[in-house]
C-alpha cells in the first residue's frame, strides 16, 4: 500500500513500490539543477520532491513557446557526433565489464577443478595444495574483483541462496563438503557464463546503434537487430534522424522496413497489452485470489479486504460468488460477528476453497466452546484434508470417544509412519484407556526411529516404574 497524491492509500506492485525511492532521488537531483517536477495525477504514488498540482491549476506561461520547444531547449544537443560518442563510451564499459566477468568465470572454473583435486577426483590424488589455491581464489573474488563477483552472484541469486544450509553448526562429512564446493563453483561459473551472454547481446545492440549512424549502413543487419529486440518502431527513429524515407533504400531492405512499419502501427493500435493481461490474470486466477484474500485476512487488513471483495464482484472470475462468501466470512470474523461468518463459510462448496472455509468454521466453533459443531466440522475437514486427521482424532478423545480416536490415529500412522508427535498422543491415549502394552509398544517404536525423543523416553520409563504415564 502506498500514499497517493490525492491523500488515500492504494495498492501497487512490488516493482513499482521499489521504484519510489529511486524516483525521489532523481527528483532531488533535478531540484538541485533548478527543475520543478509536477505530477497532476491524484491517483499516482506520492513521491518526495514531486509536487502534485491538479490539471486545472496547470497553465503554461504565456509567450514561452510550445512544451516541445522548451524541452528541446533544455536538453543537451543531440547529433551524430554526440550519439556516436555515447555509444562508444557504453561499448567501452561493456567491454571492460565483460573482460572482468570472464575472469570471474575462469576463476570459478579453476575453483571447480581445485575442488576435484582436493578430494582426488578425475584421476588425481588428494592434495591439500588445492585448498590453498581455493582460498586464494576466494580472496581474489572478494577483494580484487569485488564488484564483478557480486554482480555474478546477484545474477543467479535464487540459485545461490539454495546453497545455504540451516545445519551449518554440525560437522559435515567429506562427501558433503565436496558436494557443497562443487555446487558453489558450478553455479558461480554458470552465472558468469549467463551474464557474459547478456553483455554480448548488449554489445551487439550498441554496435547496431553505431551502424545506424554510418553514411551507408548495413540495412540487413539493422533489420535483424530490430526484429530480435522486438523494436519495430526503431525503423522510424532511424529514418527520422537521417531525414530519409523507406523509398530511399533498395527493394529488399524496403520490404523489411515496410513490415516493421506495419508491426509498429499494429502495436500502437493494440488495446490488449502485456500489463493489462497481467492485471486480468491476477483478478481471474483462483489460486492468486485465494492467496491474496487469505493474506489480507491474516494480516487483519479489513479495509483492503473489503476493497478486494468489491473489486472481485466486478471481475470475470467464474466462481466469484464462492470467493465472495469466503471474503465476507473473513470480514465478519474481523468485525467480531462469528454467527455471520459461519453462515458465509457454510455456503462455500468450491473444492479449492472448502478446506479453508471448513478450517475457519472449526476455529470459530472451538473459540465458542461448541464441541459438537467442532466435531462435525472436524470430521468433514478430515475428509478433504488428510493432515487434519490427527486433530479429528484428538477431538474424538476430548469428547469421550477414546476407542474411536485410537482407530483414527492408527489408520493415520499407517500412512504417515514417522509423525512422532501423533505417535506420542496415541501412546498417551492407550494409557488413558488402560492399554499399557500397546502404549509401551508405541513408545518403543518411537525410540527405535528417534532415540532422542524425550517424551517417549520419559513415558516409557514411567511405565517401567509402574506409573500411569499421565
Amino acid at each position: 500500500m502506498v500514499a497517493t497524491n490525492g491523500g488515500w492509500m492504494a495498492e501497487t506492485r512490488y516493482d513499482f513500490l521499489n521504484a519510489i525511492p529511486s524516483l525521489a532521488a532523481l527528483a532531488e537531483y533535478a531540484a538541485q539543477r533548478g527543475c520543478r517536477l509536477i505530477n497532476p495525477a491524484s491517483s499516482a504514488a506520492r513521491i518526495d520532491g514531486v509536487e502534485h498540482l491538479p490539471w486545472e491549476e496547470l497553465a503554461p506561461p504565456a509567450g514561452e513557446g510550445s512544451a516541445g520547444a522548451l524541452l528541446e531547449e533544455a536538453l543537451p544537443e543531440e547529433n551524430i557526433a554526440t550519439r556516436v560518442a555515447h555509444c562508444q563510451a557504453v561499448e567501452e564499459e561493456l567491454n571492460r565489464m565483460r573482460a572482468r566477468v570472464t575472469k570471474v568465470r575462469d576463476l570459478a572454473a579453476e575453483g571447480l577443478a581445485c575442488n576435484d583435486g582436493l578430494f582426488g577426483r578425475k584421476g588425481r590424488k588428494p592434495d591439500f595444495k588445492y585448498k590453498r589455491r581455493m582460498d586464494e581464489i576466494e580472496r581474489i573474488l572478494d577483494e580484487e574483483m569485488r564488484e564483478e563477483s557480486r554482480l555474478v552472484k546477484r545474477w543467479g541469486l535464487a540459485a545461490m541462496l539454495k546453497l545455504s544450509r540451516p545445519d551449518k553448526e554440525r560437522e559435515w562429512s567429506d562427501a558433503e563438503i565436496e558436494k557443497a564446493g562443487r555446487d558453489y563453483y558450478t553455479l558461480y561459473r554458470d552465472n558468469a557464463v549467463s551474464l557474459i551472454r547478456l553483455l554480448d547481446a548488449a554489445r551487439q545492440r550498441v554496435r547496431s546503434r553505431l551502424e545506424e549512424e554510418k553514411p551507408r549502413p548495413d540495412g540487413k543487419s539493422l533489420l535483424q537487430q530490430w526484429r530480435q529486440d522486438k523494436q519495430p518502431g526503431r525503423c522510424r527513429v532511424f529514418l527520422d534522424r537521417r531525414d530519409q524515407g523507406i523509398d530511399d533504400f533498395p527493394p529488399a531492405i524496403r520490404s523489411g522496413m515496410l513490415e516493421l512499419e506495419s508491426a509498429f502501427a499494429a502495436a500502437m493500435a493494440q488495446t490488449e497489452h502485456d500489463y493489462k493481461t497481467y492485471i486480468l490474470s491476477q483478478q481471474s486466477s483462483p489460486l492468486m485470489v485465494r492467496a491474496k484474500a487469505a493474506a489480507l485476512f491474516r494480516n487483519r487488513e479489513t479495509e483492503r479486504l473489503r476493497r478486494f471483495g468489491d473489486g472481485l464482484e466486478q471481475s470475470t472470475l467464474a466462481e466469484r460468488a464462492e470467493y465472495l462468501h469466503l471474503i465476507r466470512g473473513y470480514l465478519a470474523e474481523l468485525e467480531q460477528q462469528p454467527e455471520t461468518a459461519m453462515r458465509q463459510y457454510r455456503q462455500v462448496t468450491l473444492p479449492i476453497l472448502l478446506p479453508e472455509s471448513l478450517q475457519r468454521l472449526f476455529t470459530i466453533a472451538l473459540q465458542g466452546h461448541d464441541l459438537l459443531t467442532a466435531l462435525a466440522v472436524s470430521r468433514r475437514l478430515s475428509e478433504v484434508s488428510f493432515f487434519h486427521v490427527p486433530y479429528f482424532a484428538e477431538l474424538l478423545r476430548l469428547t469421550g470417544d477414546g476407542q474411536g480416536a485410537v482407530g483414527i490415529f492408527e489408520d493415520y500412522l499407517k500412512v504417515v509412519r514417522k509423525d512422532f508427535l501423533t505417535m506420542v498422543k496415541l501412546g498417551r491415549l492407550y494409557l488413558e484407556l488402560g492399554q499399557r502394552e500397546e502404549a509401551a509398544r508405541t513408545f518403543g517404536r518411537i525410540l527405535e526411529e528417534d532415540p532422542e525423543n524425550r517424551a517417549a523416553r520419559t513415558l516409557l520409563a514411567e511405565l517401567a516404574e509402574g506409573g500411569n504415564g499421565a
